[in-house]
């Protein structure tokens, strides 16, 4: 079968079992590619082209993964953030561009500082952590999770990128496994923030993700309050902490910090204007 031939094929058959059409031609390649280990480009450079036995095995396998509910990004194994391409898998969140504004608010806020130390609190695929060690060289951070599976994934990707040396990995709860005493330029965080009704109304496959990454207790709050009790402790005089919300929650996790007494707290927009992060010091 040709490159040309088999993306129809994937296509159609993607279409079949719901997918749209632009989604079923952007999959297909994709899927191609993976299994073909190509870039999509270089693959529809030579559509006349034959494909293996084996390349058109794996392509099947990984649609029919698809349809049966299994997320992309898990079969791809891979996804892009903040133009870097980090390796994900069910043991991990998949990275969603809404967290590109979080990291953008702390890179902006970080610039001036001459050695910042930064905390990523519940790092995953390690995906916040390595592209402010990417773009910052002078950053130097300290990244936590209580998943052993994640942290490998994590280390993983700080390996690939370049910058495993400037970033402790540490295994534990929440701030459970930082030395007594630390001080941290910037405290930042992409908390599990959806509530028992959101996570009920999960489409399928976003609910094979893990469930640790994404639930908040029963009002997506658990860990704004966590944060707003205790993060003061763990900032310089003149730090800051960054957390990610959900696009509903702006003005009740404002609150939350103010009655805790922070002073400065800010509420960031997404580019289409949803609620995306509150910074408070």
């Amino acid at each position: 079968m040709k490159v040309k031939d088999a993306l129809k094929w994937g296509s159609v058959f993607l279409r079949n079992n719901g997918f749209s059409v632009s989604a079923a031609d952007e999959e297909a390649r994709l899927f191609l590619a993976r299994a073909s280990a190509q870039e999509v480009w270089t693959l529809l450079l030579e559509p006349e082209k034959k494909i293996a036995a084996e390349v058109w095995h794996n392509y099947l396998s990984n649609l029919q993964k698809r349809v049966q509910g299994e997320p992309v990004h898990y079969l791809l194994g891979e996804k892009e953030f903040m133009s870097l391409t980090f390796r994900v898998g069910p043991q991990v969140l998949i990275p969603r561009q809404d967290t590109e504004v979080l990291v953008e608010k702390v890179w902006e806020f970080l610039e001036p500082w001459p050695e910042p130390l930064v905390l990523d609190l519940g790092t995953g695929s390690g995906v916040i952590a390595i592209s402010l060690a990417y773009y910052l060289p002078k950053v130097h951070l300290i990244a936590t999770d209580l998943s052993a599976a994640a942290l490998q994934i994590a280390r993983e990707n700080a390996r690939r990128h370049g910058v495993l040396e400037r970033i402790e990995f540490l295994k534990g709860d929440r701030l459970a496994p930082l030395e007594p005493g630390l001080k941290f330029t910037a405290l930042v965080a992409n908390p599990p923030y959806l509530t028992k009704a959101e996570m009920a109304a999960l489409a399928p496959e976003v609910k094979k993700e893990p469930s640790m990454a994404l639930y908040g207790g029963v009002d997506g709050l658990f860990f704004y309050r966590y944060l707003a009790k205790v993060g003061k402790n763990y900032l310089q005089p003149e730090g800051k902490l960054f957390v990610e919300i959900g696009w509903r929650q702006g003005q009740v996790v404002q609150a939350l910090f103010r009655e805790a007494g922070w002073e400065e707290i800010e509420l960031v927009h997404d580019l289409v204007g949803r609620e995306r992060v509150v910074v408070a010091g």
